[in-house]
């Protein structure tokens, strides 16, 4: 778990917001516009997010989100339910 945490520590929250709509299957314009920034910028920070996980390509992302962030987000809505019961 402590690992899982430390990977998605790599990423800004805006590298995240973006890698998670991407994953979501948004397009640039569509992402650019959900978050009120320009096409450019969204670019920018996947080109970031990249850097920062060590990955080639957009598909490296969203493998990335989904390995990573996606589990650990499941992981946190579980223990949340437990502690509320």
């Amino acid at each position: 778990m402590y690992q899982m945490l430390n990977t998605i520590k790599t990423l800004t929250k805006r590298q995240l917001e973006v890698v998670t709509l991407l994953a979501c299957d948004y397009s640039i314009v569509e992402i650019s516009k959900n978050l009120a920034i320009a096409p450019n910028t969204v670019e920018r920070h996947l080109e970031g997010a990249k850097e920062a996980i060590l990955g080639k390509d957009r598909c490296s992302l969203v493998i990335y989100f989904y390995q990573n962030v996606a589990i650990f987000a499941g992981v946190m809505d579980s223990l949340k339910t437990r502690t509320k019961t």
